[in-house]
């Protein structure tokens, strides 16, 4: 695991929202690593796959153009779902691939209405077990057809090589990063994790119990 040096004091008014984002390439581990993590937190967590497929399932589903439209409803979705909780004193936790850059900007023109504490949780592994994992679950039954990921010519056309050489920049602006290795999911230290991010989220209230 890897502790983002721009780690930053926890807010004044420490009692602000928290917002997890748990970010990285795609199959790099997001969703089976949030699902254990932020319930764990005590964090309500929502994804943009999921809100992607539940459209899917009620608009249906074509070609390619079509599920990238979907996907920006998507997005639209799940930024509007975590603004609401964060703008009702709540925190919350959020998965996706996420555009680093537009991000960012959102995450910017939140703070100038909402006080909050931003700590990504960033998945990496190797981009060769990445294209394993991602050609796995794209032909794999539970991989919904309306990603249209499916076409094994499609795949190594242009899903594989965009994600061997895609650029995985951490989010800028964060108060707090936490990178992980999810390269072998058997060797992950879920306990050391937790930790890690409690200390990122709430670093006042963790530095008083050690002092106490």
């Amino acid at each position: 695991m890897i502790q983002d040096e721009r780690n930053r004091p926890a807010e004044p008014n420490d009692r602000a929202p928290r917002l997890l984002i748990v970010n990285g390439l795609p199959a790099s581990g997001k969703t089976t690593l949030s699902r254990a993590i932020a319930p764990a937190l005590g964090l309500p967590l929502f994804s943009k796959d999921a809100y992607k497929d539940l459209l899917f399932d009620h608009l249906g589903w074509s070609d390619r153009a079509w599920s990238m439209r979907i996907g920006g409803a998507a997005w639209e979705i799940l930024w509007s779902i975590a603004r609401d909780v964060l703008a009702s004193g709540g925190s919350v936790a959020i998965e996706s691939s996420f555009f680093a850059d537009k991000a960012a900007e959102r995450l910017a023109a939140w703070r100038t209405t909402m006080p909050m504490r931003v700590v990504e949780l960033h998945c990496s592994a190797e981009r060769s077990i990445l294209a394993e994992r991602f050609r796995a679950r794209a032909l794999g039954p539970d991989r919904h057809p309306g990603h249209d990921e499916t076409n094994e010519e499609t795949l190594e056309r242009e899903f594989l090589p965009r994600l061997l050489t895609a650029d995985d920049p951490l989010i800028p602006g964060v108060d707090a990063a936490l990178t992980v290795d999810t390269s072998d999911p058997a060797q992950l230290d879920y306990a050391a994790i937790l930790t890690e991010l409690r200390a990122l989220l709430w670093p006042k209230a963790v530095s008083v119990s050690a002092d106490t």
